[in-house]
């Protein structure tokens, strides 16, 4: 059975306190959603408090309890205050997972490492992290294993994933962006690392570079906030225009001409699915 190697940037299902995602009171021996939803006013099941949503993708999505935290204080003074939620790979492994069998098939394995600055390894978070990837197995037919591999993850920037004690030189079948760096993920400096990470091409295994970010519930139905989709940095950054969060004018601007220029000036790469894909 072929071994897919899965590096995500920018999103963890480790410990990611620091942005307020995945706290230990809301991963470490938690109850999943029972085996079938028992309608309430509320819109959270009777017997498990989880939300339909919720039972259809087999995990939590929101924490039960989630953490309130000190954030930040407004132009008054006053502090505000806020909720702890799970990260944007937590809430979005379905799609990730359904992407690759999509290109790779279902006899695969799957391992995947993360590598952001703000998450923290933290082996408690396995037990679970290793229940929900078993769900998503079954959910999608996927023969082989899909797996949180070690060193697990990389607490760095990108630029700096070849100084980590544990990096040995590995390279990887696909690099998913998911929640990060329009305006800089695709400048030419960060491509060229991605591109270096990519084994290369050998006839037999797809090489690719893909983009996740969250759907605008205005263009497409969400099945739940914060649900994400494959796009690529042009339909996601003029996607954002018009939306309430909007994305700073300059980094929309950045993001659309570097990777204009990655598609348009780099013969290895073509755009296929929505992401890129390596010929050579």
């Amino acid at each position: 059975m072929k071994t897919i190697e899965v590096l995500i940037i920018g999103s963890g299902d480790m410990n990611g306190q620091e942005d307020g995602y995945n706290f230990p009171k809301s991963v470490i021996g938690i109850p999943f959603p029972c085996k079938s939803y028992e309608k309430s006013k509320d819109k959270q099941c009777n017997k498990c408090k989880y939300t339909r949503v919720e039972h259809k993708y087999g995990y939590p999505l929101f924490p039960l309890h989630p953490v309130k935290t000190l954030w930040a204080e407004d132009q008054n003074g006053k502090n505000v205050y806020k909720k702890s939620t799970y990260s944007e790979l937590w809430k979005n492994k379905y799609v990730i997972l359904e992407r690759l069998i999509k290109v790779y098939g279902k006899d695969i394995d799957i391992n995947y490492t993360t590598l952001t600055p703000d998450y923290k390894t933290d082996v408690a978070y396995l037990p679970t992290i290793n229940k929900i990837n078993s769900i998503l197995e079954k959910k999608l037919k996927l023969k082989g294993t899909f797996k949180n591999e070690e060193p697990y993850h990389y607490k760095c920037m990108l630029e700096d994933i070849y100084k980590q004690k544990k990096y040995n030189g590995k390279k990887y079948d696909c690099i998913l962006v998911v929640g990060a760096g329009p305006g800089w993920l695709y400048t030419s400096r960060n491509f060229k690392i991605m591109r270096n990470l990519l084994k290369e091409v050998d006839g037999e295994t797809s090489r690719f570079i893909g983009n996740v970010w969250e759907i605008n519930h205005e263009i497409k139905k969400q099945d739940f906030s914060g649900q994400m989709d494959f796009m690529n940095p042009i339909d996601q950054c003029t996607n954002e225009v018009g939306r309430t969060s909007v994305m700073d004018p300059n980094a929309i601007k950045r993001c659309i001409r570097d990777y204009a220029k990655i598609l348009l000036e780099n013969k290895e790469f073509v755009q296929r699915w929505d992401m890129l894909a390596k010929i050579k």
